[in-house]
């Protein structure tokens, strides 16, 4: 959530296309409509990634890059340790700094002006937890 703006980001596509998204959608909770238009889309394709809103941003972190062919053959690559960000007022994705582990199927929590991401995995499961803090 951002404001009154709910944000589905990324994820898998199983129609066409098939596989890791960079798409962004947005759903206004006052008029109840789902739009893509003008919204602009990540720099990477991510599925399971994690996404945290902070300061009028929204934050993702890992993820991991999925390419389909035809059929059920689905190519699930590793896990990122990249991040973006996006600035929904000036409709852009930044990259930023990225985290000391590679992560998907992460949480990410803001709390206190910085942001937290927990668990994981990124080849094997993770107890650890990221503190990022937004410059």
């Amino acid at each position: 959530m951002l404001g009154d703006q709910m944000y589905v980001i990324g994820g898998f596509g199983s129609g066409t296309p098939r596989g890791a998204l960079d798409s962004v959608e947005r759903h206004g909770l006052e008029d109840e409509i789902w739009t893509t238009t003008g919204i602009a889309e990540m720099d990477t394709k991510r599925d399971g990634a994690a996404v945290a809103t902070l300061g009028g941003r929204i934050y993702v972190f890992g993820g991991n890059p999925v390419s389909c062919g035809f059929g059920n053959n689905c190519n699930i690559g590793a896990a990122f340790r990249s991040c973006e960000v996006s600035d929904p007022v000036a409709n852009t994705w930044t990259p930023i700094t990225s985290m000391f582990a590679a992560r998907t199927d992460a949480a990410a929590v803001a709390l206190n002006g910085d942001i937290y991401v927990i668990g994981g995995s990124g080849g094997e499961r993770l107890a650890s937890v990221e503190r990022f803090t937004p410059r």
